[in-house]
Order: C-alpha cells, then sequence, then structure tokens
C-alpha cells in the first residue's frame, strides 16, 4: 500500500525553516543555549542551577555554596549530575571556552578551592584547553545581567575565523560553526 502523499509534507516540512534561520555563531549558540536548557532543566526546577543565555554562549550558575564534584564520576549526589549535564550539553570543545569563577561570599579559601575543583572537573574530562585563566573570584562584568551567588560557568562559543573547504576533505578539517 502506497502512503498518502501528506505524509511525506510532514516529514519534509520541519527541515525547510532550517534554511531560513540563523547561522553560524548564532545558530551554534543557540544550539548550546538548547542543549543545556534540556539537560539542566530538573536542576533549574529543583533550584540548584540557573541558565542565563548570553550573545555569544551561556551562564551556568550552581546556586549558592554547593561544592563542584571534586571527582569526575558521573554518578552520586545532585552537584554531580549538575557538572555531568554541563559537559554533556557542550559542543565542540575547539568551538568553547569555559571561565569559572565564584561569586558566593564564602571566605577567599574556600572560593578558590571551589574553583579549582570545577577546573579540575573540566581537566579530567579533556576539556581542559577550554578554560580561560583569569581572575577567578571576581563575578564577570558583561552588562547582561546580575550573577546569583554561585559558582559560575561562563560558557562561550568561539568560531574559528575561516572555512578551509580542502581541508574537510584531507581530514584536517577544524570545527565550524554552521
Amino acid at each position: 500500500m502506497k502512503p498518502p502523499p501528506w505524509r511525506l509534507a510532514l516529514v519534509l516540512v520541519p527541515l525547510l525553516p532550517a534554511g531560513c534561520g540563523p547561522s553560524g555563531p548564532q545558530r551554534t549558540t543557540q544550539t548550546l543555549n538548547d542543549r543545556l536548557l534540556t539537560l539542566l532543566a530538573p536542576s533549574i526546577v529543583l533550584g540548584d542551577a540557573a541558565l542565563q543565555p548570553l550573545p555569544d554562549g551561556a551562564r551556568v550558575t550552581l546556586l549558592g555554596s554547593r561544592r563542584f564534584p571534586n571527582t569526575s564520576e558521573p554518578a552520586g549526589d545532585r552537584n554531580n549530575q549538575i557538572a555531568g549535564s554541563v559537559v554533556q550539553a557542550l559542543l565542540d570543545p575547539r568551538l568553547m571556552q569555559i571561565d569559572v569563577t565564584d561569586t558566593t561570599s564564602l571566605p577567599l579559601s574556600q572560593r578558590t578551592a571551589r574553583v579549582r575543583e570545577a577546573q579540575t572537573y573540566f581537566v579530567n574530562y579533556g576539556l581542559g584547553p577550554t578554560l580561560l585563566q583569569g581572575a577567578p573570584l571576581h563575578p564577570p562584568r558583561d552588562g547582561i545581567a546580575p550573577v546569583p551567588a554561585g559558582l559560575v560557568l561562563t560558557i562561550s562559543v568561539r568560531c574559528p575565523p575561516g572555512h578551509d573547504p580542502i581541508a574537510y576533505w584531507n581530514g584536517l578539517s577544524d570545527p565550524v560553526c554552521d
């Protein structure tokens, strides 16, 4: 039996707007935000995390004075689940930069330890090159929105300046923001 023609339309119509939407860095940033929202939704609902979309990425805040997991084990408490969700939501690491800061009112030694634990977690998952080394204890000042108190992961999308079509064919292609 031959399927009715409208079934084919239902399959193809969702593909049409894909070419009309944002492209390049905007689309890649939107993809990152969509993935973060999907994977962090349970943590956001429970009040354990906050997500702020940014023009060039996203900001994830582990709310309060919770410690970042000091192990790369995916199972365990809710902090490990949040950290694992962030790692799973990331795109190609060569397109990402991650800045870790602590905006709580904890003593300096505890804030420094929390930032170090988060950085170690990302290094353990092979994301060390994505980390920005800066002033980890000062709140981000980008004028977007106030940053809630917590451990703040500012994830930026960094698209390569150009695309070499020949590199694609010889296997040396860099990631591309589509």
